[in-house]
């Protein structure tokens, strides 16, 4: 998402106010989703996330063989958890920086989540699906030539949603190596995209760490790589709820 001019001269006003970090990513997640037809924005703070399900057991496989090796990943939370609408769609965004501890070092593995909810209320909630997953801990039954490895536990349904149309629509939304850090997954009546972040699109949580000062042009240019990304999400998401509408 480009930043417009005037919104540009309100987060410089900001900063010269001395706005901490947490408080202007706020902003722009508030203006990222008002500029994406999101309504009924609001945010809470909370020590408990769904994205620690599928972020944790990623990290400590990641993770040297450690007793402890659970206790020594460390949670720090970017800003509060946002919810949404969207075209009657439930939304939650929530963005951790999870710190890992080994043997006297330490990185980082930013991760965020989108949630949506309902795809459609009709689409019998036991199908199941995953698919762009690079994550180890993931299983997969099946492979095609455009989504590659994937997991359902309908092949059937799963064929008839993601035809070769809406398949191509969406792989052609992402780069080869976004697909290896994004996973789309349908759990009963939710679909949950996890995404691990890169450097480029994590810089600014690497900073919030070490200091409390706010460079205006370090924030905004990690903000436009990482949420270009999350309005090609949600453009598949799109997709991929217009043709459950159409089917059922």
């Amino acid at each position: 998402m480009s930043i417009k001019k005037s919104e540009l001269l309100e987060i410089e006003s900001m900063e010269k106010n001395y706005t901490k970090e947490y408080i202007l990513r706020q902003h722009l997640m508030r203006m990222f989703l008002k500029d994406t037809d999101f309504w009924d924005i609001n945010n809470q703070f909370s020590n408990v996330h769904l994205l620690d399900k599928f972020a944790m057991p990623y990290i400590e496989h990641r993770s040297p063989f450690s007793w402890l090796s659970f206790s020594n990943i460390l949670k720090f939370e970017t800003y509060d958890t946002f919810f949404a609408k969207r075209k009657g769609v439930n939304f939650c965004f929530e963005e951790i920086l999870y710190i890992k501890m080994s043997y006297g070092k330490s990185s980082t593995l930013p991760f965020g989540l989108i949630l949506s909810q309902v795809i459609n209320k009709s689409l019998n909630s036991d199908f199941e699906f995953r698919f762009f997953s690079d994550f180890k801990y993931s299983k997969s039954n099946y492979k095609n030539n455009i989504l590659n490895n994937f997991y359902t536990n309908n092949f059937e349904l799963f064929s008839n949603v993601f035809d070769e149309d809406l398949s191509t629509k969406i792989s052609s939304l992402f780069s080869k190596n976004e697909k290896k850090r994004i996973m789309f997954l349908k759990k009963g009546q939710d679909l949950i995209i996890v995404i691990s972040f890169l450097k480029k699109e994590d810089d600014s949580f690497r900073k919030m760490i070490l200091t409390n000062n706010i460079n205006v042009y370090h924030v905004v240019r990690t903000w436009e790589t990482k949420s270009s990304l999350f309005q090609r999400i949600i453009k598949a998401i799109d997709l991929i709820n217009d043709k459950f509408n159409t089917i059922w």
